[in-house]
């Protein structure tokens, strides 16, 4: 929502769009008739866009084990994860064509960037039922993660205007907030049976409940429709 604010604004104050008598929005391309029936055009205008996106995952683990009697083996590792996500956009419009007697072009630029630090732990156990099968267990906890979103919007309008032409531009500092989510815990099933040290066969089994996935806000803003939205679409992976 906050994306689509910024641009609003931007178009405004570069009057790319503006408000008629009746406070609704205009612009070279968008006009009404007197049933304030919405009239678009002329068409043709140039269309570019192009997006660059650009992110990392690192995971740091601190990691323990232990055995009993060689036969059972357990392990566990505490994880604090770095995410650093970046995109970059740049839409443009323009009339080569000279279609439109006032409108020449505008370019739109957006980008974000997301920084931050997720924490959980991991636990699994391998337990040997005899010499040529093994049994295995895991639990990887939910990750909490503490993010820092910084984004900006800019806008340039080019047109003519008494046989002359104009621009105008729009320069937006940088916004930042930060939010929180939560990712579900997954956990892990698996067998496999060794025959005289020379075949492996193994098979395991993952459960992972991606609808229990909540976004929430250190300020108290409310994620209620993200957190709907999720619950509804997204599905048990296993």
């Amino acid at each position: 929502q906050a994306y689509g604010n910024a641009v609003t604004d931007d178009a405004l104050y570069t009057s790319l769009i503006y408000r008629d008598s009746k406070n609704r929005y205009v612009s070279d391309f968008i006009k009404y008739d007197n049933n304030s029936k919405p009239e678009f055009g002329p068409y043709g205008i140039d269309q570019n866009e192009s997006v660059t996106m650009k992110g990392r995952i690192n995971d740091n683990s601190w990691t323990m084990g232990t055995n009993f009697n060689n036969r059972v083996y357990l392990g566990a590792s505490f994880n604090v994860t770095n995410l650093s996500y970046t995109e970059k956009e740049v839409y443009a419009e323009s009339d080569s064509k000279n279609i439109n007697p006032t409108f020449d072009g505008f370019t739109m630029y957006r980008s974000y960037a997301d920084e931050g630090n997720g924490y959980g732990y991991k636990i699994g156990l391998i337990g040997l039922a005899t010499n040529s099968i093994r049994l295995a267990a895991a639990y990887h906890s939910p990750v909490y993660w503490n993010i820092t979103r910084q984004w900006q919007t800019d806008m340039d309008f080019y047109y003519t205007q008494n046989d002359s032409a104009q621009s105008s531009l729009t320069y937006n500092s940088i916004n930042e907030f930060k939010y929180n989510l939560y990712t579900p815990g997954k956990a892990v099933l698996g067998a496999a049976y060794i025959y005289k040290k020379t075949l492996i066969v193994s098979a395991d089994y993952e459960f992972q409940r991606y609808s229990k996935a909540l976004f929430s806000d250190p300020e108290g803003l409310s994620y209620d429709a993200e957190n709907e939205l999720i619950s509804q679409q997204a599905r048990v992976i296993n």
